[in-house]
């Protein structure tokens, strides 16, 4: 088993990037050592993997699945974990991302997975990895464990851990083996470690004796709708938050999304339209026989183009952001879920794996119209079958080179510049999802009565388009503004 530049056989190598690196025992300071003591850490081996103090603060190296580096930093005075500017919350793997990945206990919280390696002496045969909290995006979890031999859930008793793993579970089922250690009421695995003797013999005896997680209901999300509620119980449900979604003000909610995307990125006015009108039509999917990508490029790094797919992701349906993922996986998720893709540095998958890359460019190709497909063989040895999967589902992606020009023509391009004096917020992942939670209400809202507004509208195609493919792709979201005509409007808002 090959590990990345973070893992133990490399551990030597993440820590000469710090300046207090040198081989022998922890130098963390009192406060970070008693920190990870009462967490049953074994300091030597936390500082081995690459775990540092700054002052009173414990500094976590995070290693991305392309391969980029950036810390988390523990505050211990204000008992808060700060992640960097425009950095994506991933799966922490202290003993490194494993290559493949076997089986894998899954903990909640940095000092957790580091309990868990001190019992285990390492990893020994486990591959430890943690999530950075229980709000991580269910497709990031899914885009690294997917391939997994097994996945075993050890996170907090509390409610929002006991929330998390239902999540996960039903997230994770599809792909692969789930089982669960239960833990007591509002206690945490390294909790648990600390109060016992033997803490290898509890963990081990844990983990084999770790119940297996039962098959749990989906429900298969329809291309318009959201298949977890009933459209009446949803309808209850925004009612109550004081949403009438028959008395919707269309347009003021595509101002207020425009509005908060370029909150975070900075756009031109058209970009944002555009968009705005794009996360509008990814939730009124089943209006439409079509539907175009977003393609967002640009002509060098950090210009936000990754940030625009994290500010997306809070808007969209089920947003599957993901930077990349496998050519086994790829249709049989959009056939079971009909999620928003997201794929960052596409640039990178077109030039990766051939089979990867094949796959994708065959469900890009094919995706943008309702009846698009891929044939996947099915079964093994004398079962072996083929079937066609539904390729498609709403698509936005991020890179610097240039897509397939077949990709390229099903795209509304968004070119992203650098510019010196930015005028945007910085961009809090948690801070983000609380502000986008009231947008996405009124976009379930738009969604329980657009599909049938906009289902056979004849909209205007706007003006001064030739090719054909082009005006193809511009009616989705060139309808959407009849859903402007309410009991309440005459007529389709100017401002749209």
């Amino acid at each position: 088993m090959s590990r990345s530049s973070n893992g133990s056989e490399g551990a030597a190598s993440v820590a000469s990037s710090t300046a207090d690196n040198d081989a022998g025992p922890h130098r963390f300071s009192p406060a970070a050592a008693g920190y990870l003591e009462d967490h049953a850490v074994n300091l030597d081996l936390a500082w081995q993997l690459g775990v540092r103090s700054d002052r009173d603060d414990i500094v976590y190296v995070y290693e991305t699945p392309l391969g980029d580096t950036f810390k988390r930093r523990r505050v211990l005075v204000t008992k808060v974990t700060r992640q960097p500017k425009g950095e994506p919350l991933v799966l922490w793997w202290p003993a490194g991302r494993p290559e493949p990945i076997g089986h894998v206990l899954l903990c909640e919280g940095e000092p957790d997975a580091l309990a868990a390696l001190s019992a285990l002496d390492g990893h020994d045969g486990v591959d430890v990895a943690a999530l950075p909290g229980v709000g991580i995006p269910d497709a990031r979890v899914t885009a690294e464990l997917a391939g997994a031999g097994s996945v075993t859930l050890a996170l907090d008793g509390d409610e929002p851990g006991r929330k998390c793993a239902d999540r996960l579970a039903r997230a994770l089922q599809q792909f692969t083996y789930l089982k669960v250690i239960a833990l007591d009421d509002d206690e945490d695995l390294a909790a648990k470690l600390y109060a016992e003797d033997d803490r290898e013999g509890w963990l081990r005896s844990a983990l084999e004796k770790a119940r297996d997680v039962p098959k749990l209901r989906l429900e298969k999300a329809e291309p318009e709708g959201y298949g977890h509620n009933k459209a009446a119980d949803r309808r209850r449900d925004l009612l109550a938050k004081g949403i009438d979604p028959d008395k919707l003000d269309v347009a003021a909610l595509l101002d207020d999304v425009a509005a908060f995307i370029r909150r975070y990125v900075f756009l031109s006015s058209t970009q944002s339209v555009a968009l705005a009108l794009w996360v509008a039509h990814s939730h009124v999917l089943g209006a439409s026989r079509v539907t175009p990508y977003i393609s967002v490029t640009s002509a060098e790094p950090g210009c936000g183009k990754t940030l625009l797919l994290e500010v997306l992701a809070l808007l969209v349906p089920r947003p599957w952001l993901t930077g990349s993922t496998t050519a086994a996986v790829l249709p049989r998720k959009i056939e079971k879920v009909t999620p928003t893709l997201l794929l960052d540095e596409s640039d990178t998958a077109f030039r990766g794996d051939k089979d990867y890359a094949a796959a994708l460019h065959g469900c890009l190709n094919s995706g943008y119209k309702r009846s698009g497909a891929t044939t996947v063989c099915v079964g093994q040895g004398a079962n072996i079958d083929f079937r066609d999967f539904s390729t498609y589902c709403p698509k936005a992606f991020a890179g610097i080179g240039q897509l397939p020009d077949t990709v390229r023509a099903r795209s509304f391009p968004i070119r992203l510049e650098k510019i010196a004096d930015e005028h945007v917020d910085e961009f809090d992942e948690e801070e983000a999802d609380e502000s986008a939670a009231a947008l996405h209400d009124r976009l379930e809202a738009f969604a329980l009565v657009g599909v049938d507004k906009l289902r056979g509208a004849k909209p205007d195609r706007p003006a001064g388009l030739v090719d054909p493919r082009t005006k193809e792709i511009s009616r989705p979201c060139s309808q959407l503004p009849t859903s402007l005509v309410t009991s309440g409007h005459s007529g389709r808002d100017k401002r749209w």
